[in-house]
């Protein structure tokens, strides 16, 4: 069986950074604030040359908080550093949200890895840390059980009708 690996929380932007006429002067100047579950950072750009410079500034600045990267078609992809279910980002009020293609209060959160054991309705959620393949990892599991309705139980909160047609004392 094949665990999935906790996931980052991650915000793409919607804008192809090689689009951006004049990029350097474009971003100058311009602030992007980013909060994930490891704190908050305000990056300003100082005149980036082009896609890969602001990157490099971002990651600079992100005070090891979060990631950037580019994806796809120079895209800026952000990470969080957590990687499981209480990681989160969020785009906060920054003057090159829209350059970028960032939407203030945009909000992402991670996942934990989990597996879902077929046609039973259970998932096992693992715990951050090295797995190794071919180990063996076990665990136990309770059946679920009837709980059937008498008398000497607290009163049911529906009156239950029994083989003379009256029902129990409520």
């Amino acid at each position: 069986v094949a665990i999935p690996t906790a996931q980052k929380a991650s915000i793409v932007g919607t804008i192809d950074l090689s689009t951006i006429s004049g990029i350097s002067a474009a971003l100058d100047g311009l602030t992007i604030i980013i909060t994930s579950d490891s704190g908050t950072d305000t990056c300003t750009f100082a005149t980036p040359a082009n896609a890969a410079a602001v990157i490099t500034q971002l990651n600079t600045q992100l005070s090891g908080n979060a990631t950037a990267v580019l994806v796809g078609a120079n895209k800026v992809a952000l990470y969080s550093v957590t990687q499981s279910a209480s990681a989160t980002l969020e785009i906060g009020a920054g003057t090159a949200n829209t350059a970028l293609g960032f939407t203030e209060g945009a909000e992402a959160a991670g996942s934990a890895a989990t597996y879902e054991i077929p046609n039973t309705g259970i998932v096992v959620t693992w715990a951050a840390g090295t797995y190794t393949a071919g180990d063996v990892y076990t665990f136990t599991t309770t059946a679920p059980r009837f709980a059937a309705c008498c008398r000497r139980c607290s009163p049911c909160s529906t009156p239950r009708t029994w083989r003379g047609g009256s029902s129990f004392p409520s």
